[in-house]
């Protein structure tokens, strides 16, 4: 199943804007040791850079991971992810 992204504008200090896209991933395979992998569902967001994060769990977990990693570059969402 092919999901379609959703594109996040944000900002930095200088003015600068910067699209970074989220997108849903219902079934991914979680690789574990001694015969315990199993699918799992989340989602993945993509940077300016083209660098793919992995989150599994609801649409909180993902706007925590999504905010902490755009402050970490110092970046501010230009929208509310609620």
């Amino acid at each position: 199943m092919d999901t379609k992204a959703i594109s996040i504008r944000l900002i930095d200090a200088t003015g600068n804007i910067y699209r970074w896209t989220i997108k849903r991933v219902p079934r991914a395979w979680n690789c574990l040791p001694l015969g315990k992998s199993h699918y799992i569902s989340g989602w993945e967001f993509t940077d300016h850079d083209g660098y793919v994060r992995f989150v599994e769990g609801n649409w909180r977990d993902l706007v925590a991971l999504f905010k902490q990693t755009a402050g970490n570059y110092g970046f501010t969402p230009m929208s509310d992810l609620s």
